[in-house]
Order: structure tokens, then C-alpha cells, then sequence
């Protein structure tokens, strides 16, 4: 019987309205309450903050922000030194060069805040898209907006010129093509190369795709040219960040970021406790750290392997995962805020590592070794290289939220559907998967050779 038929009676009409109303209005008023309140607790923590600090003040506040001043400054041909390009990659000195371009003086500032709010508010909605959120159930839509609200780092590095909250919103439409019905590896390899172009950790997770996207090719039975041709453009923004390193410093390199990070912070850490007396200062250390070769390095940590994982472990744990915001201090009640989030989130992780523990032992594996698995391992992977440093509070850990956020949401919908009898689709299983069937030599089709697989529970 269809809504609104001549043999439907008036009581019938009113249940079935009354029921429409319910299933199409109260999760967009749910929606729209979330990003209210969202939009409320941003506000608040940030003026919080602006009572006491100017905009101006802040923004450029943090060495790290010096620096992508002096990088826009090089990329301008103005006075800024080339060596900073190696360490900050192009592409957030860009975006302030094109902030200086298009407002004028007076605005620049409060235009890059706008811009950074933006990206901040935006983050939640992309997420609830990349949950593939159900009208049928409220908290596909309420669990990013619960884990993202109470994140004080993100919140106030709106106010920073760094890369922070540009890189959750791009990392979220990043899951957001990674879990759609039909997406092209080619897509998501462009906007992974952005990511290591934001932060260069991120090059580990562009290097993994772009190896997976080769592989993929390889199997490619015709227009292998075109799809290669097409994988090179993809990747363009980290051969675009090799060549800006190579015309500054002769070198071919991506960024000696993590170089410099590994060094002084984790190898000094380790070079330091295993002295006898450690009277070492970190700046001497340091030093000496950036003054040792490669294969020294490499035989300084492997010699001191018990220092160098409980460094790394240690700093991952202490100093990363349940560090206070950095950016909080001064506000007793936003420092505490941040601490308690961050156990919460311990503790979330902890509940999830063994859930999938038992989902790998419970449920067929080719389900779990498909896009959930590379979500998570994502996270893992970001996870793993925050351990090389310290000192830095949640900063670098909260950048992973959005891998997480959507790996957890769709592992607990697999373990969910596994559990329901007669299930024999459990979860959103989009596995990708290459069909030379659908491969033809018409060059609209050689750029889509290999898709992801159609989510077989969707019944639209």
C-alpha cells in the first residue's frame, strides 16, 4: 500500500504521516542540535582563551608557525631562508600566502581564523557522511560530534597558524571517499599526497597507498599507460614537495622533519638515560645526535633496544596519548577537560583493540581485511611514529581522530550485524577489489580501473 492511496483510511494517513516525520525530521533536528551545540562549546573554549590573548598575539605564537612564515616567505622569493621548506611542506605556507594575496592587512589575521573555524566545524559533518550515517540510527550521527566536541587541542588550534585543523578536515574526506559506495584509488591518492604535504608523517600512509595503487596496476590487463600516467598526477603534490626541497637544498628528500625528530627528542632521549651519570643538557645532546651518521643512529637505539621502546613507549603513552592540551595552559579547567578526554579515549581504544581481537577470532576474515582494517592500520601507524617525540601534548595524536572515529563506527557495526541471526553480510564489507571485466580502452574508463566494491548492505 503507497502513502496517500484512495483506499488508505484518514487514521492510516495520520500513523503513516506521523511515522514519516519521525524517520525524516527528528535526526535532522538531531543533526542540527549536535552541530548547535558543537558550534557552542567552540565558542565558548575559544573565547576563553581571547579574553586574556589577542588573535594577533596568537596566531604566530608557536615556533612551529615562525616557521611556515619563513617557508611562505621563501615560496614568495622573499626573505625567508630556503632550509625551511625540508622541515614544513608547501602546501600550509601556500594557503597563507594566498591569505596575504587576497585580504588585505587588517583582515589577514581574523580572515585565517575564519578559514580555520571553517575546517573545525565542517570536521563532525564529514565524519557522520564517512559513518555512512543511518536515519534509523541517531548515533551514527551523534558519535562523531561526541568524539570530536570534547577535543580542546583542535578547538584552540583554530586560533594557531598551524596545520592542525586543516589536516583533520582534509583526513575526514579522506575516510569519506574511502568508504563511499564506488570511490577511485587515484582520488584518494591525491588527497593522502596533501596530507603528508600538511604533515609529513603523513608520507609513510602516502608511500603505502601509492605502493598499493602500483600493485593494483601491475594487474591491470590493458591502458596500463594511461593508469600509470593518471597514478603520477595523483601523487603530483609529493613530487612537487621533492622538487622544492631539491631546488633549496640540492637534496632529494620529502622532509627531514621526522629525521630531526627522531634524533632529538627520541635518540637523545635514549643516548641520555644511557649514560652513566646523564648529565648530559638536551641541547648537547642534540647535537651530538644531529652530528652522527645514519648507520650510527641505527646502532645507538638497536644497542639500547630495552631504553629505546620504553622511550617510545612512554612517550606515546605519557606524553602523547594522555598528555594535556599544550595550547590549554593557563586554564585550569580546560588543561583538566583535555586530560579527562584524552583517558576517555585510552579507554575507548582499549574496549575497540579488543573487540577487533575478537572480531578476528569470531568473524570470517576476508570481511576484516578490507577497508576497516586500513583504516585502523592508518591510525596504528599515526599512533606508532607519535612515540619518537615528547613535549608536544596531545598535539600530535589528535590528528588521528578521524581514521579512528570511522574505523571504531564500522567495526562495531560489523560485530553488530555479525551477532544478528541469519546475518550473512556482516558490516559495511567494501572491500576493493580490481574487475578487469569492466575494463575497456575508451579513455573514460582508464582512470576508474579499479573501484571499490558496492557496500552490500545498503538497500537504496
Amino acid at each position: 500500500m503507497q502513502f496517500g492511496d484512495s483506499d488508505t483510511s484518514p487514521t492510516m494517513n495520520r500513523l503513516i504521516g506521523h511515522r514519516f516525520s519521525i524517520t525524516i525530521v527528528r535526526p535532522t533536528l538531531v543533526f542540527l542540535l549536535c552541530n548547535f551545540v558543537f558550534l557552542v562549546v567552540f565558542l565558548t573554549t575559544i573565547t576563553t582563551v581571547m579574553r586574556e590573548n589577542s588573535l594577533q598575539n596568537i596566531q604566530f605564537s608557536s615556533p612551529d608557525s615562525t616557521d611556515y612564515l619563513r617557508t611562505k616567505q621563501w615560496l614568495e622569493g622573499t626573505t625567508g631562508p630556503a632550509l625551511t621548506i625540508e622541515r614544513r611542506p608547501f602546501l600550509f605556507p601556500l594557503i597563507l600566502a594566498m591569505a596575504d594575496t587576497f585580504f588585505p592587512v587588517p583582515l589577514r589575521s581574523t580572515a585565517l581564523f575564519v578559514i580555520q573555524a571553517l575546517c573545525w566545524l565542517a570536521t563532525p559533518n564529514v565524519l557522520v557522511a564517512a559513518c555512512r550515517a543511518d536515519k534509523n540510527n541517531l548515533w551514527s550521527i551523534v558519535w562523531p560530534f561526541i568524539a570530536l566536541i570534547g577535543c580542546v587541542s583542535l578547538h584552540l588550534l583554530t586560533l594557531h597558524a598551524l596545520t592542525e585543523t586543516l589536516f583533520v578536515l582534509m583526513a575526514s574526506i579522506w575516510c569519506y571517499l574511502f568508504t563511499a559506495k564506488s570511490v577511485k584509488n587515484f582520488a584518494l591518492l591525491f588527497v593522502i599526497s596533501l596530507l603528508a604535504c600538511l604533515r609529513p608523517m603523513y608520507f609513510v600512509h602516502a608511500i603505502l597507498w601509492l605502493v598499493y595503487c602500483f600493485v593494483k596496476l601491475l594487474t591491470v590487463p590493458r591502458g596500463r599507460l594511461a593508469c600509470f600516467a593518471s597514478l603520477l598526477l595523483s601523487a603530483s603534490p609529493i613530487f612537487a614537495q621533492l622538487a622544492l626541497v631539491f631546488h633549496a637544498t640540492g637534496i632529494v628528500i620529502f622532509s627531514t622533519s621526522g629525521d630531526f625528530t627522531l634524533r632529538c627528542w627520541l635518540a637523545n632521549q635514549v643516548y641520555r638515560a644511557s649514560l652513566i651519570d646523564g648529565s648530559v643538557p638536551w641541547e648537547q645532546g642534540c647535537q651530538i645526535m644531529m652530528n652522527l651518521s645514519s648507520p650510527d643512529l641505527i646502532h645507538l637505539l638497536l644497542s639500547n633496544w630495552q631504553l629505546t621502546i620504553s622511550s617510545w613507549f612512554n612517550n606515546l603513552l605519557l606524553n602523547n596519548v594522555l598528555s594535556q592540551s599544550n595550547y590549554a595552559m593557563g586554564f585550569p579547567l580546560l588543561s583538566k577537560s583535555s586530560e579527562i578526554t584524552n583517558a576517555a579515549f585510552l579507554g575507548i581504544h582499549i574496549i575497540m583493540a579488543a573487540m577487533l581481537s575478537i572480531a578476528l577470532l569470531k568473524i570470517r576474515s576476508k570481511v576484516l581485511s578490507s577497508n576497516l582494517l586500513w583504516l585502523l592500520a592508518f591510525a596504528a601507524i599515526h599512533f606508532a611514529l607519535t612515540g619518537i617525540s615528547y613535549s608536544q601534548g596531545d598535539r600530535l595524536i589528535v590528528t588521528a581522530m578521524p581514521f579512528w572515529i570511522v574505523g571504531y563506527w564500522w567495526l562495531i557495526s560489523i560485530v553488530d550485524q555479525a551477532q544478528r541471526p541469519g546475518s550473512t553480510n556482516p558490516g559495511p564489507y567494501l572491500p576493493l577489489h580490481l574487475n578487469p571485466t569492466h575494463i575497456t580502452n575508451t579513455p573514460s574508463n582508464m582512470a576508474t580501473y579499479f573501484t571499490a566494491a558496492p557496500n552490500p548492505l545498503n538497500t537504496e
